[in-house]
């Protein structure tokens, strides 16, 4: 009991420090662009399922305020880690809460609102279910894990992997017929996604495998992933649990399902470099709840736990240190990320002043959706996306209500009146009635 005590402590903390954070920082353009989502409900989107826009609205009730889109995001990050203290009963409590501050991506979904977060719940959960169905093969179990692997999908497309090396893990399953009707059951609920793939040309499909892909291969895409993912997760915390999950010998199918999709799923995206594909270092958050389960365990019965025990304490404090810097910055650098919290609320009164009576237009999403949400304007702004990729805004064409207008367009081609944007950036403003509108022909 009293070990429960020290993460009920730890939960606590973790909360208070979310919300902290949250509210003293505005919306990263990512945020902006899914609150976006949140204002029109739907099926689906360009970029991704309806999931983090689901999140971002229930937070909706409580009001407009970067807090109340993070709010949700807050809860779920939270569930998430309890849920995993649960499944790994860790025997010193201590080193696993500093081993989980220690993970710098569960600091980012910690607060920030993005389609990974409600995904790491969704897959934890999945997995949760995945060991019932393993103990009891009943209808109830069947029902439940289709659900589960249906609100992964509907959170990120990434369900589809974590499905596929579970499968892979126990591939004895494909002689059972009920995991068939496990399947027909994920793809009735998800049928309302696939039909609005289909009536919008299934733009994720494109996006996703095609577009978003490079020309051509460069070898630093490859290895920027190899290098630099699990550093991005949790340093030498994340490296030296890795080393460990890989050294942990399962004891049953469902440890097993986890270490298939801790090495299986790096090993998708590795292979994914090789297309052209640019891996954002978020993609293989889920790989976190398996090295903490496997890895932390192995490391618990270890001759290197002491010495494991001490780096969590120095990536811990490390980390500590970065909420602060986050907040209150300790030094300025040009390419720091903490700035892309700051200054678009300032640069929206900005635009709002220059503009005047006349309607705004932006050029970039990120740049919409920003004022989107720091503007209080009687229609939305639109993204023209002008040699630009193109995104939710070309589904939506909200861009109709520029026709016969003179538009004031942001843009960040030095065209116009300078307006500072982020620390170390800027926009430019221009009055014009030159702007083609393809849905005003």
């Amino acid at each position: 009991m009293k070990r429960h005590k020290y993460f009920l402590l730890f939960i606590l903390f973790w909360l208070l420090i979310n919300f902290f954070t949250a509210s003293s920082l505005e919306l990263y353009n990512d945020e902006a662009y899914y609150w976006m989502y949140s204002q029109f409900l739907d099926w689906g989107y360009f970029d991704h399922p309806p999931g983090v826009a689901i999140m971002i609205w229930l937070g909706s009730y409580f009001g407009k305020t970067e807090i109340t889109v993070r709010l949700f995001n807050i809860v779920f990050t939270t569930v998430s880690i309890s849920m995993i203290y649960s499944l790994a009963k860790p025997k010193n409590v201590l080193v696993f809460c500093t081993t989980i501050f220690s993970f710098f991506v569960l600091h980012l979904i910690g607060f920030i609102s993005l389609p990974d977060t409600p995904f790491f719940l969704s897959a934890i959960l999945f997995f949760i279910c995945y060991r019932l169905y393993l103990k009891e093969n009943s209808i109830r179990n069947e029902i439940l894990l289709s659900l589960a692997a249906a609100a992964m999908i509907y959170c990120k497309y990434h369900g589809f992997v974590v499905i596929m090396f579970t499968l892979l893990s126990n591939v004895s399953l494909l002689k059972n017929y009920k995991i068939y009707l496990i399947g027909l059951m994920t793809m009735v609920w998800l049928s309302p996604h696939i039909y609005w793939q289909f009536v919008n040309a299934f733009p994720s499909i494109s996006y996703h495998l095609a577009d978003r892909a490079a020309p051509e291969y460069k070898i630093g895409q490859t290895l920027d992933y190899f290098f630099g993912n699990l550093p991005f997760l949790g340093g030498l915390v994340a490296i030296a649990l890795f080393i460990a999950s890989a050294l942990f010998k399962p004891t049953n199918l469902w440890e097993k399902a986890l270490k298939w999709n801790l090495f299986g799923m790096y090993i998708f995206f590795f292979l994914i470099t090789f297309k052209g594909q640019f891996i954002e270092p978020n993609w293989t958050l889920f790989c976190v709840f398996p090295m903490l389960l496997l890895g932390f365990k192995y490391m618990e019965q270890s001759r290197f736990f002491k010495s494991y025990k001490y780096l969590t304490f120095v990536f811990a404090f490390i980390m500590l240190i970065l909420r602060f810097h986050m907040i209150w910055p300790l030094v300025e650098f040009r390419k720091d990320r903490i700035w892309d919290f700051r200054g678009g609320k300032e640069f929206s009164k900005n635009v709002k002043t220059l503009a005047g009576d006349h309607k705004i237009a932006a050029n970039r999403y990120q740049d919409a959706s920003i004022l989107n949400f720091y503007l209080d304007e009687p229609y939305y702004i639109t993204s023209l996306n002008i040699n630009s990729r193109a995104n939710q805004y070309s589904i939506w064409h909200l861009d109709t209500t520029l026709c016969g207008e003179r538009v004031a367009f942001i843009n960040g081609n030095s065209k116009g009146i300078e307006i500072p944007y982020r620390i170390f950036s800027k926009r430019y403003l221009s009055i014009t009635d030159r702007i083609a509108i393809k849905n005003c022909q």
